[in-house]
């Protein structure tokens, strides 16, 4: 006989609603839209959208309640993701698709539709589920990136393209032997699916040689000075709704003082959204979830100095037989009929131009590392050591989002920044580098202004002449000795670029330069 103290305790009604208030709340914050369909009523109808389906859409709920999701659709729609969404549902089974659908305004956007089925306590499906995730800008964004791709050697070209193409002349000539063997057999029925595969075989033919007939035409590329780890949290945001529907976890691991490399910025950020893909799928499609940890780190080797960014997922790993060929054009161990692509071949090829270096780590059933190494920008060699360059700017400044703003806008003026969020990290950048201009925020999070700047005077002397405070006001109390000792200036928020860049050029002109530094005019 079971006790009553066995028995699990019963909720009260209180806790069940406040429990039913979280979860409505949730599901009203979330940056996807969500809508639910009741199949049970005729047309299957919509009973329920959150605010970001009305803010996605332009429809209010009033007027998506009570219509099928068919009023999204318009004459871009392509039918077959249609029919594909019809016969899923007629399936009772879970779908993923990419489509084209209609605002209210008549604006078209690209919607990465899921649908799920809701089941009741005997599994018969009570509602439909669907998450509507805007893809149109990753889609304008990875056009613009296509539109910049070359491929490094032509006869390494023609070798993947004629691989290409026969993945997908195998596909049609074997769906087509068998279609032929259906119609001998009178399954008439059953031909939609292969002449669709077929259709779909012939256009992936129709792409490489497109593909191969573009190649050469793009101009030389770009380089500038990058901030690698802004190119790394870009392609991190651009991917953040697909992390959320492939349920990816994101970890990340940055280096507070990376120096600049010299690079194409969109090659770049094509090689970190082909990795970070990459990683996504295979998790995805192993274990419908995963955990994508990505680090952005100052290393230093025989080979010099470099900037390592590490791209690592919890997937299945690739075997040892396959990583040999990982990189090669159109190399794939996915079945056939599965899409095959160039993203780490281009990958490769973009990282060795730029002189760096792309290696990959596996351990089947544990997942896969990419590594990523970048030679820093000649002048910034004196972050680590080497040899001084340009005027060298030094910014501590607790949000990011300034601290950024601040560091490209440095840079782009041709100096070379280091940057910090916090007085001790900043201190660390001051034990290994010599700067000509130090930036910092008037309040640190860690140790006050004023402690901060004396630590850097007394680490670098000349910065006495050299700070420049970033506040709120010109009126700093914590640190008004130390600006009435050193004849240090305030620059108030919000500032101009241009007082800004007048103000630091005042700066070096004014000041004593940093020993063995070519910037600045000694007094």
């Amino acid at each position: 006989m079971t006790s009553a103290s066995s028995k699990p305790p019963r909720r009260s009604s209180q806790a069940v609603e406040g429990a039913r208030r979280v979860r409505d709340e949730a599901i009203a914050s979330v940056g996807v839209g969500i809508l639910i369909t009741d199949p049970h009523q005729p047309d299957n109808p919509i009973i329920y959208v959150n605010p970001a389906f009305e803010r996605m859409t332009g429809y209010a709920a009033a007027e998506a309640l009570g219509r099928n999701c068919r009023f999204l659709q318009g004459a871009g729609t392509d039918p077959s993701a249609v029919a594909e969404i019809r016969q899923a549902l007629k399936e009772e089974r879970d779908l993923r698709t990419e489509l084209l659908n209609y605002r209210k305004d008549g604006s078209s956007f690209w919607n990465e539709l899921t649908i799920s089925p809701l089941r009741d306590a005997k599994g018969r499906v009570t509602h439909y589920v669907g998450i509507i995730n805007d893809r149109t800008e990753r889609k304008r964004v990875e056009q613009h990136l296509q539109q910049g791709e070359k491929l490094a050697a032509l006869g390494t070209l023609l070798s993947g393209v004629a691989h290409e193409l026969n993945n997908p002349l195998f596909i049609i000539s074997g769906y087509a032997q068998l279609a032929r063997e259906k119609i001998n057999q009178g399954r008439y029925d059953d031909l939609k699916g292969d002449l669709e595969t077929i259709r779909e075989a012939a256009q992936r033919a129709s792409t490489a040689v497109n593909r191969f007939l573009g190649i050469g035409s793009r101009a030389e590329a770009r380089r500038e000075l990058c901030r690698v780890d802004d190119l790394v949290k870009q392609a991190l945001d651009l991917l953040s709704n697909d992390f959320v529907i492939h349920q990816v976890t994101v970890r990340t691991q940055f280096d507070p003082a990376l120096p600049s490399i010299l690079a194409d910025s969109q090659d770049l950020s094509q090689v970190f959204l082909n990795l970070f893909t990459n990683a996504s799928q295979a998790m995805a499609e192993a274990h419908g979830r995963g955990t994508l940890s990505v680090s952005a780190t100052l290393i230093q080797d025989q080979g010099g100095p470099w900037v390592e960014v590490r791209v690592s997922d919890d997937g299945p790993g690739i075997a040892p037989e396959h990583l040999p060929r990982i990189f090669d054009p159109f190399y794939t161990t996915k079945p056939l009929g599965r899409r095959t692509g160039l993203g780490l071949t281009i990958s490769q090829r973009i990282v060795t131009e730029l002189g760096g270096i792309l290696t990959c780590k596996s351990v089947v059933g544990q997942g896969t590392s990419l590594i990523v190494r970048l030679p820093i920008a000649q002048h910034s060699l004196a972050v680590v050591g080497e040899k001084p360059g340009a005027p060298m700017m030094l910014v501590v400044e607790p949000d990011l989002e300034l601290q950024a703003d601040i560091g490209s806008y440095l840079e782009r003026q041709g100096y070379c920044v280091t940057r910090a969020g916090s007085g001790l990290v900043a201190v660390r950048s001051l034990e290994r580098a010599r700067y000509d201009v130090l930036l910092m925020d008037a309040m640190l999070p860690d140790i006050t202004g004023e402690e901060f700047a004396r630590r850097a005077v007394a680490m670098q002397p000349w910065l006495a002449g050299r700070t420049i405070v970033l506040a709120g006001k010109e009126n700093v109390p914590d640190l008004q000795r130390f600006l009435k000792e050193t004849g240090s200036t305030v620059v108030c928020k919000p500032f101009s670029w241009q007082v800004l860049g007048q103000r630091v050029r005042e700066t070096l002109l004014g000041g004593s330069a940093a020993p063995g530094s070519p910037s600045g005019v000694a007094k």
